[in-house]
């Protein structure tokens, strides 16, 4: 290959872009992509809305001139792709520019979804996904006047704008068409907590109320009307409701697609030459076996990195992914990891006078998904456990684990169902 074109300036591409150079690829690297800011990490929005991190911190690749020297791209930034012939091997971008490949990797990322909503938002509506989505954000709160907030999805970067606001002394409501906080992650007993736990500290709560229709009202407030027919006043509102995959440049039919496009464990797409890493596409989750989109950081660098060595002609393997989140607000840590959609009954346990608490799902004695609240120092072990569990490897704890978790006084029942038994 002598010509590689990168869609994408994100996590995924930059890995990707690691892997072909660290492979020995030597011919040109093309990015192209919408904007002509550095690659972000989303996760660090409201972050920086919040002052926790300087304007530096927004970009933890370095600039953009440091990454065209030190990997020698040719960057195609503001000009984004609109049109991908998989089988031709060329793309076309909004200025009109017509490119041949000889391999791709796509790594577009996901934009910021929000539910179909009538009436007019005006600019008291922010998504959370960029940094230019933080900065206006932060441009609006230094004009003072916003005493009300109402953040639309119970997601992690939901729970993250709801702390900004709370420790800003602004009054906010939390509210999602889902039955309970973090709905794709957290078990129900474990969810009931973490609601107990915000509304102790002055958050409303809002559930199986989708944001239905926001209005601007003549005082330059907004009215939020719900899907079970409540309403909401309040000054801003924050969606954090989801994302969806960034691929309109696709011709229908020509590269597989479910919810993004489907690889195999070499991150390549269905067409010969033609990979994809990052939030755009659907690896394994080696719990389920099935396809699915798993949006985390360090996935996203793992896939990229694959693909971009398999590009520069080796053979690397990605073997698949797992379900995991975490995010740490008002002084709580909430861990999950597995997929709570599999079977199973639901055990849960407590320890350190309360402080800890362990939800899992368990099927024929072993475990789907964990979740925890507080004991962040026990999580790698558990994560370890599930991690091999799901790859086939031999069932059994260290005796330096089981030091560790009986150390953070977690219960001998669950240190037994992890795999401690017998030692």
């Amino acid at each position: 290959m002598n010509k590689i074109a990168v869609i994408g300036f994100g996590c995924a591409a930059v890995h990707g872009i690691q892997g072909m150079r660290e492979g020995g690829y030597t011919g040109e690297i093309h990015v192209f992509a919408p904007v002509d800011t550095p690659p972000e990490n989303p996760m660090l929005t409201t972050y920086y809305a919040s002052g926790r991190i300087s304007p530096e911190g927004r970009y933890p690749f370095g600039t953009v001139a440091e990454l065209q020297e030190k990997y020698g791209l040719t960057l195609h930034l503001n000009d984004p792709v609109t049109r991908f012939d998989a089988e031709a091997k060329t793309l076309t971008t909004r200025s009109g520019g017509v490119f041949a490949w000889d391999g791709a990797l796509i790594a577009s990322g996901a934009n910021p979804w929000a539910p179909p909503m009538e009436g007019d938002g005006g600019d008291e509506c922010f998504p959370m996904r960029t940094m230019a989505d933080a900065q206006r954000l932060k441009d609006r709160l230094a004009q003072g006047g916003v005493k009300t907030a109402l953040v639309v999805g119970a997601s992690m970067i939901g729970i993250k704008a709801v702390e900004f606001f709370v420790n800003a002394g602004i009054s906010c409501t939390l509210a999602d068409i889902a039955p309970h906080i973090f709905p794709l992650a957290a078990l129900d007993g474990t969810a009931a907590r973490v609601e107990t736990y915000l509304r102790e500290k002055g958050v409303e709560l809002r559930f199986n109320a989708g944001a239905a229709a926001i209005g601007k009202r003549p005082d330059g407030g907004y009215t939020a009307a719900f899907t079970d027919g409540s309403a909401l006043d309040a000054d801003l509102i924050v969606l954090c409701v989801g994302t969806r995959t960034n691929l309109p440049f696709l011709i229908p039919g020509q590269i597989n697609v479910n919810r993004g496009i489907v690889v195999d464990d070499h991150m390549r797409a269905s067409v010969p030459g033609v990979y994809a890493a990052g939030d755009c596409c659907e690896g394994n989750n080696l719990q389920s076996g099935q396809t699915q989109v798993i949006g985390l950081w360090e996935r996203a660098g793992t896939q990229g990195r694959t693909a971009g060595a398999n590009l520069a002609g080796e053979n690397a393997v990605c073997d698949g992914g797992m379900v995991q989140n975490i995010t740490h607000f008002f002084d709580m840590d909430f861990i999950s990891v597995g997929d709570k959609r599999l079977s199973g009954e639901s055990v849960s346990f407590t320890g350190q006078g309360g402080r800890l608490y362990i939800e899992a799902v368990v099927e024929a004695g072993q475990i789907r998904c964990v979740n925890l609240l507080g004991g962040h120092r026990i999580s790698g072990v558990i994560r370890s456990r599930l991690w091999k569990t799901a790859r086939g490897g031999a069932r059994g704890l260290s005796p330096e684990e089981i030091g560790l978790l009986r150390r953070e006084d977690v219960p001998e029942g669950f240190i037994t169902l992890l795999g401690g038994s017998g030692l």
